[in-house]
């Protein structure tokens, strides 16, 4: 059975090919050394690991999320500090892990619920207020793939939003 990709991954950029093609080699030498992680029937966090192991022919290793974690808070402890993002694209990645959050999780009080106001997804970005409230503008608008990819900033994308500057 072919997986998808949970949307909290997809919120990161992917890898670059050069660097998936070095991590698959590496699987193909020594194995798959960390475990997919399944959340909702799809891949919550591995998701290049499974790409390199199912091209590989090789039945990935996974393990379920906990159904009592906070698989926001997971996702972004596991990828946004991990990786070589800009400022934009930490911005765009927590606030649309934020989108998602609202509609699969009820209430305040639960876990990853910290994220209701622009200046803790800052804090949780590692960005200004005004960064997140860009992206913010940049998601609504539909740019939230070209953020992630580093295509554009978030400025640049509320710049688009209000009209001030064509799309890319």
């Amino acid at each position: 059975m072919e997986m998808k990709q949970h949307p909290l991954s997809a919120a990161f950029p992917s890898m670059s090919e050069a660097d998936f093609q070095a991590l698959k080699d590496d699987i193909d030498d020594n194995g798959q050394r960390e475990p997919i992680i399944i959340f909702e029937d799809m891949v919550l966090d591995g998701w290049h690991r499974y790409r390199a192991c199912t091209e590989l022919g090789m039945k990935p290793v996974q393990f379920n999320f906990k159904a009592d974690a906070d698989p926001v808070a997971f996702v972004i402890s596991h990828n946004l500090h991990r990786r070589h993002l800009s400022a934009s694209q930490r911005a765009a990645a927590v606030v649309a892990c934020s989108a998602w959050a609202p509609a699969n999780r009820p209430k305040k009080v639960e876990p990853g619920s910290t994220f209701s106001k622009n200046e803790d997804l800052a804090r949780a970005a590692g960005t200004t207020v005004r960064t997140i409230t860009d992206a913010k503008a940049g998601h609504k608008a539909g740019l939230a793939e070209a953020m992630k990819d580093g295509a554009v900033t978030a400025k640049e994308a509320a710049a688009i939003a209000r009209g001030t500057t064509s799309k890319p």
